[in-house]
């Protein structure tokens, strides 16, 4: 499944093991975007410690943003999309976005009150 790279802004993607193919590491290095896609074990070629190690780093940066995908399904029931058509999903989105950075900011005042 290759990306969609002209709509990527920012300087490198980070991906889970389900990206990791050489098309999408050429097609990273075509557009200038460093690679951050995690590396995946196959049939008798365990990976070695250097592409542990990268897996590591890449989940610790991954982590922060999985929580909120991970938030968002299971408070707000964003596993899949309650309409049809880009313009509706699109808005569903932006308002389940505001839902969590209002729960966000109300648990991050409980914590200083």
């Amino acid at each position: 499944m290759p990306f969609l790279l002209p709509y990527v802004h920012g300087k490198r993607v980070l991906t889970d093991k389900g990206f990791s193919s050489l098309e999408n590491r050429e097609e990273l290095k075509k557009f200038g975007v460093k690679d951050g896609l995690s590396h995946k074990a196959s049939r008798g070629n365990p990976l070695s410690f250097s592409q542990r190690l990268f897996n590591k780093i890449v989940a610790k940066r991954r982590f922060r943003i999985e929580q909120a995908f991970g938030t968002l399904k299971r408070k707000f029931r964003m596993d899949r999309a309650s309409y049809f058509g880009r313009i509706k999903v699109e808005a569903q989105m932006y308002y389940k976005a505001l839902c969590f950075n209002l729960n966000k900011a109300l648990r991050m005042i409980e914590v200083t009150s």
